[in-house]
């Protein structure tokens, strides 16, 4: 199945869910392609497999209910083609993950958990279908934390991830109230910084980017939107343009 097909099932996965209202909050790619499309940005795709969630009430939660309530998703798509098996169960601290197969063939998986900490949105899809995923400074706040460190070299689709949420616009305040509340511990961005030569060769062997970019265009525009990240720039008042690429400090 091809990338585009795979997707498009996977968007259809998280209409179905909302519209049974399973309580999830969605994040990662799926999310990311919603957020970009309804902002009238294409080709900033890339390839994903997984559909990644937390749930929204975690208490009295088993793997079968998860699994029926998965199972009930899958058979509200309507293609008799869809199964669905588990992967991993749930456990403390870890996710469950489900595999949905069309035809026999795992096509993309569901993964499950239960972190409540992330700031949330209300996105609508193609289908104009509401559903409930992570806020951009969420994954702002969470991506710009793995490239502060060495986790840069093997988490290139962050770095990109991180160079397709530079299109849209942002309130520094926002950005840093979501690293308050993840109480996250960031890194210094001095391989980030300093070892670009280094990260351009995992870049290049990426796979599964749509219109892949050169790599200096999406270094030096994530650079720059991280510049307060790496500046250590406190509670300020600050817009990010996403046009001029900068963020302009408001008295």
């Amino acid at each position: 199945m091809v990338m585009n097909d795979t997707l498009q099932l996977m968007h259809s996965f998280i209409t179905s869910a909302a519209e049974q209202d399973i309580p999830l909050v969605f994040k990662g790619s799926v999310v990311l392609d919603t957020m970009l499309k309804s902002e009238g940005l294409s080709g900033l795709s890339k390839g994903t497999r997984d559909i990644d969630g937390d749930l929204r009430i975690a208490e009295n939660v088993t793997n079968d209910k998860l699994e029926r309530d998965i199972r009930r998703v899958i058979s509200d798509m309507k293609d008799p083609e869809l199964s669905v098996t588990t992967k991993r169960e749930l456990k403390p601290g870890q996710t469950v993950s489900f595999e949905v197969s069309k035809d026999g063939t795992g096509i993309f998986s569901v993964d499950v958990g239960c972190d409540a900490t992330r700031g949330t949105s209300v996105y609508v899809n193609a289908e104009a279908v509401e559903f409930i995923g992570v806020s951009k400074e969420s994954m702002v706040a969470d991506k710009a934390q793995t490239v502060s460190s060495q986790l840069v070299f093997r988490r290139i689709k962050d770095l990109f991830d991180l160079y397709a949420l530079s299109c849209l616009p942002y309130k520094w305040e926002a950005v840093c109230q979501e690293v308050k509340n993840r109480g996250r511990e960031f890194g210094d961005f001095s391989d980030f910084i300093n070892h670009a030569e280094d990260i351009v060769h995992a870049y290049d062997k990426f796979k599964g980017i749509e219109n892949k970019p050169p790599f200096e265009e999406v270094y030096l525009r994530v650079r720059d939107f991280l510049h307060l990240f790496i500046k250590g720039a406190g509670n300020i008042c600050a817009d990010w343009s996403p046009t001029d690429r900068v963020w302009y400090l408001n008295n």
